[in-house]
């Protein structure tokens, strides 16, 4: 608005000139404005990138550096200059025929991450996990590499598997003898119905669920070595679903739960490792059991289709959250909780890598009433099919 205290002081021509200057005042001021804002969300970024406790490095796509912020020339060893034109896929282990593809398959601001090793100016070399995002700044395609130190966890990792290979070794043995010392004293029990039975029969049940335990650590071991440890044979997976049942069972009956089976008519046979299938829905059935309430229902099954079958085993229990679905199946993860039953968290990953030795695999997801269903394929006998 242009005021004047004498009416009439501006012509026409003189308004519309003074209007244009104060439009041009008011669109300055609001670039200004945003000037400022832009330099402001620089230095919040700039800030964000240079303190971070990771090495961050912003390259072209051919993975020349660009920029790269203090925590990449303190982990490196080398100084920030130096590192402005160096090819990153040369600073770590992973093949780069592999990231190409990866990042050709990239949109903006999408992640894809994965394991490597960072090749430090010494020559050594530590373990990450790599974090590529891809960018599109100024209509120019960038890749942001985010890596993150997993040596504590590597050494964590050693350190759990070195527990796990001396709890196996020095229990092996002396449990195999409390197991037979107890099959001993209950076979030569007159009544089976006796409080002395009971107890004897309490002792070997928790002595053969330590005995899973241990095979369960060793297994894993080997089977992520990638070594052959499978024993397979065919067998009627029928009966092995009633023998997971009734290893089970006492402790179902103690929480007053009802355990249904849905198996086919006709006989259903497998090529299978016929222990470590047994152990691993044995697994799931003590964990259902675990996570059940009082008075919850438990349900096992199983279903043909084409060349392998389908082998389920839902609770009623609380459910698995969405964003732990995937990660349950790994090493030493559990579920958090104030009423979560604990556990070594290695149940379910000797499961995945049980069935996956099998050719199959396994999954949970939550049922529409209420708890999880943990579902498993396994091959068909080729007689069968």
């Amino acid at each position: 608005t242009i005021v004047h205290p004498q009416p009439g002081f501006f012509n026409e021509t003189e308004f519309t000139v003074l209007k244009g200057v104060a439009d041009l005042c008011g669109t300055s001021i609001g670039n200004a404005r945003l000037f400022n804002s832009l330099q402001a969300a620089n230095r919040r970024y700039r800030e964000l990138f240079d303190d971070s406790i990771d090495p961050i490095f912003v390259t072209d796509m051919d993975g020349e550096i660009l920029e790269a912020n203090r925590q990449a020339s303190d982990v490196t060893g080398y100084q920030p200059v130096e590192l402005i034109g160096r090819s990153l896929f040369e600073m770590q282990t992973r093949d780069r025929s592999i990231i190409q593809d990866e990042q050709a398959n990239l949109t903006s601001g999408t992640v894809v991450k994965f394991e490597s090793k960072m090749v430090l100016r010494n020559e050594t070399q530590i373990p990450v996990m790599v974090h590529i995002r891809r960018e599109n700044i100024d209509e120019v395609d960038l890749m942001q590499w985010l890596f993150r130190d997993l040596s504590e966890r590597k050494e964590l990792d050693r350190m759990r598997e070195d527990l796990s290979a001396m709890i196996y070794h020095d229990l092996r043995s002396p449990l195999a003898n409390v197991i037979s010392s107890l099959d001993i004293m209950l076979a030569s029990q007159e009544d089976l119905n006796s409080s002395i039975s009971g107890l004897i029969q309490i002792a070997y049940r928790s002595a053969e669920r330590m005995q899973r335990l241990i095979s369960a650590l060793l297994d894993i071991n080997r089977l992520e070595a990638g070594q052959s440890i499978l024993k397979p044979k065919i067998t009627e997976i029928r009966s092995l679903l009633q023998e997971a049942l009734d290893v089970v069972k006492p402790n179902i009956e103690s929480k007053k739960q009802v355990a249904t089976v849905d198996i086919p008519d006709d006989p259903v046979f497998l090529y299978i490792d016929v222990d470590m299938v047994r152990r691993v829905l044995i697994n799931l059935v003590e964990n259902a059991n675990k996570f059940t309430p009082n008075g919850g229902d438990i349900h096992l099954g199983c279903t043909q289709n084409n060349d392998h079958v389908e082998l389920w085993v839902q609770d009623s229990g609380p459910g698995i959250p969405s964003e732990s679905a995937k990660t349950i199946f790994e090493k030493y993860v559990r579920l958090e909780g104030e009423n979560t039953p604990k556990g070594l968290g290695l149940g379910l990953a000797f499961c995945r890598l049980a069935v996956e030795a099998h050719g199959g695999r396994i999954w949970v997801e939550n049922t529409r009433k209420k708890g999880s269903r943990f579902s498993l394929t396994l091959p068909l006998a080729k007689e069968a099919i």
